[in-house]
């Protein structure tokens, strides 16, 4: 799989991006 591009808004971004970082540390951006 390629990189992963999230785009993440309000409150839950923080907590979002890092579950997601745990998850797939090296192939995800995350656009706040």
């Amino acid at each position: 799989e390629g990189p992963l591009l999230v785009v993440a808004s309000g409150r839950d971004t923080v907590s979002l991006a890092s579950s997601i970082k745990k998850l797939a540390p090296s192939n995800v951006f995350v656009v706040q």
